[in-house]
């Protein structure tokens, strides 16, 4: 199979297999383990993209991109738009306020705006960037850096 292509905003999701499938009122979605192309709506949307090269994109609303998976640390930067997945991958991001990271050694950067970033466990460096954020430790030794 190939990865999944889900646009919340117009409610179709092609799963890989070559069949295409309608969704509503969807929040939260997560990825195969291939090359996926994953868009929000105006809600607010969780977007987890697993293995694979991933295309992320959270449209309007206040959107958090999902590292939960991730089998070892991930690093996200979004004003960087950029994520190392933790399976070896890199994801592009786009219109993205909250981070939600691996259980693992992460390294997390917001954006210029106000962000939400969780640690989760692990040894995680965490940055919020610019803007009024809200930097959330986990298990282990984290490092908040401020600037901006």
């Amino acid at each position: 199979p190939s990865g999944i292509v889900a646009n919340l905003a117009t409610g179709i999701v092609s799963d890989g297999y070559g069949t295409t499938d309608t969704v509503n009122n969807v929040e939260y979605v997560v990825g195969s383990f291939h090359a996926d192309v994953i868009i929000g709506d105006d809600g607010d949307n969780f977007l987890q993209g697993r293995a694979g090269d991933d295309a992320l994109d959270g449209a309007a609303g206040n959107n958090t991109v999902d590292y939960f998976d991730s089998p070892t640390g991930v690093t996200v930067d979004l004003s960087a738009g950029a994520a190392s997945d933790g399976f070896g991958n890199t994801d592009t991001l786009a219109n993205f306020a909250n981070i939600a990271a691996s259980s693992h050694a992460d390294n997390l950067t917001g954006s210029s705006g106000s962000n939400f970033v969780e640690a989760r466990e692990g040894d995680d460096t965490v940055e919020g960037g610019g803007g009024d954020d809200d930097l959330k430790g986990g298990d282990g030794i984290d490092t908040a850096i401020y600037s901006g």
